[in-house]
């Protein structure tokens, strides 16, 4: 679960915390769920902050309290959320493109250079042969 955190405030926040859900199906709890890494928010901007779930818990509705932390400042909010039923949307895939195409054109580079390389060695090879 991700949720967006501004930073209202005239310096960076490193935020750490947890989310605990309550008031679930037939009355279920769950958590507190830490947050996946603490994240650095400047000062004026805004970041998702990501919790890592139990894939088995029940789409709810769960009333979720939200507790965030930066140094001696803590924040707290609460909302009703309900999570979507699995397989609705596509599927997103991380791409990898970008990294597979620095690699090939970085293995390019490295022949081209070596071919040029024993191209002038074997050139001035002969050379001295010849002289």
């Amino acid at each position: 679960m991700t949720t967006l955190v501004t930073n209202t405030g005239g310096r960076a926040v490193d935020i750490t915390g947890e989310l605990t859900l309550t008031q679930g199906p037939a009355g279920l709890s769950a958590g507190p769920f830490p947050l996946q890494q603490s994240t650095t928010i400047p000062p004026g901007e805004h970041q998702n902050v990501v919790f890592t779930l139990d894939a088995e818990l029940p789409n709810g509705p769960w009333d979720a309290q939200l507790k965030l932390k930066s140094g001696l400042v803590e924040r707290e909010a609460v909302a009703s959320i309900i999570f979507p039923d699995a397989g609705q949307g596509e599927t997103v895939l991380p791409r990898t493109e970008p990294l597979l195409l620095w690699i090939a054109l970085g293995a390019a580079i490295i022949l081209i250079t070596i071919a040029m390389l024993w191209w002038v060695r074997r050139r001035n090879t002969l050379t001295h042969r010849l002289s």
